[in-house]
């Protein structure tokens, strides 16, 4: 799935190949609602080290290590079920929280001493936690429902002029 948002950064520079990064997204579209892993809106925070590999007068490669939280504000947070009348019970939904690790990297062009052109890409891989659940039917006989725990990846494709 891909959704836009919007972002901001700030890069504190120790040395001048080294720096701390801080990044804030918003993602606004719903996304769609699935166990504890996506939905509803999104926001991540992250800050963590970037390096510069290659630097030029004008241009520069760099990589980025940013571990952080995502939050999800429309998840499932259980399992429905069918209520003794026959009636369906939708599941609960909530907001969910996610440690995150962003590893990744970019490029930076400058157009000018003070204007540059940057495009990242990052890889974001957070877990959750599975579970199951186990309905009882009439008797014996019993419906096992399972939500395996995960590490989820997405794709992330940025570009900037600061």
């Amino acid at each position: 799935m891909t959704s836009s948002g919007l972002a901001g950064l700030a890069t504190f520079n120790l040395t001048p190949q080294m720096g701390i990064e801080v990044r804030a997204a918003w993602f606004p579209s719903r996304a769609v609602t699935e166990f504890e892993a996506q939905g509803g809106r999104a926001f991540e925070f992250l800050a963590g080290v970037r390096d510069a590999f290659v630097s030029r007068r004008r241009w520069s490669l760099y990589g980025v290590m940013l571990p952080g939280v995502i939050t999800f504000t429309q998840t499932f947070t259980g399992f429905g079920s069918v209520a003794p009348s026959g009636a369906v019970v939708e599941p609960p939904v909530g907001r969910a929280t996610h440690f995150l690790f962003a590893l990744g990297g970019g490029g930076t062009f400058r157009l000018s001493p003070r204007i540059a052109a940057n495009a990242d890409l990052l890889l974001n891989t957070y877990p959750f936690h599975g579970t199951s659940v186990v309905v009882s039917t009439s008797g014996s006989a019993s419906l096992v429902a399972v939500q395996p725990s995960a590490v989820i990846g997405t794709w992330q494709a940025e570009a900037r002029t600061v």
